[in-house]
């Protein structure tokens, strides 16, 4: 970076120039395979700001999915729950025809059936649920991390995860799953930061904590 456009500490010129080498990486203009413009005009590469403002959009479509608050990646971890395609015979995903790459390919969103995915997204959440409680020691888990980490195993979007987290819990109240599920909206002092994240409703409501227990045979 040119000296006269530092403005910052040491640490932060640092995570500055990570941020901005990360970005034109992944998404510049030059195709790394081809070694060739992708789009050949006068507009520069995606700058770090442009990138940051982009994601919520494209996580709004239900494209990608993001979060800054996984505690395993000190940054920003994003991950795509759509793929474009030219054709697609798996039933798991919708097919939005108005939205099409350069080389025609279709955007399609990762949306599975219930009754398809069910075991897998009941034995996800429990692993997850699990895994967070051996590390906290504590019954009620952020629900926002338990979503973050559900939705980046399973490749699906935040509603995919609220409907079926939705389902599980009636299955719960009507004990047709071995586990007990208690959700609540309160928020512990530690977990403000919770609150300029992406909530979790369920029926309208705003949900921010989770407890599984199994339940007695």
């Amino acid at each position: 970076m040119n000296d006269e456009d530092v403005h910052f500490s040491v640490r932060n010129r640092l995570s500055l120039a990570m941020k901005t080498v990360a970005v034109r990486k992944f998404f510049s203009r030059l195709n790394p395979q081809t070694d060739c413009l992708e789009f050949p005009n006068k507009r520069s590469d995606m700058t770090h700001r442009s990138f940051m403002v982009w994601c919520p959009r494209l996580a709004a479509f239900d494209m990608i999915f993001y979060t800054d608050n996984n505690p395993e990646i000190p940054g920003r971890l994003l991950f795509p729950v759509s793929a474009f395609k030219h054709f697609n015979q798996n039933s798991s995903y919708i097919k939005k025809s108005f939205i099409v790459d350069p080389d025609g390919a279709c955007l399609y969103i990762h949306s599975p059936k219930w009754e398809e995915f069910k075991k897998l997204f009941i034995e996800t959440l429990v692993e997850v649920y699990q895994k967070y409680y051996n590390k906290q020691t504590i019954i009620y888990i952020s629900l926002q991390d338990i979503r973050d980490e559900v939705c980046r195993l399973l490749r699906i979007n935040p509603h995919t995860f609220e409907l079926f987290l939705q389902k599980t819990y009636e299955l719960s109240i009507l004990h047709k799953i071995r586990y007990s599920i208690s959700l609540e909206t309160d928020l512990r002092l530690d977990m403000k930061i919770q609150i300029n994240r992406r909530g979790v409703y369920l029926n309208g409501i705003l949900y921010s904590l989770i407890a599984l227990k199994p339940l007695e045979k």
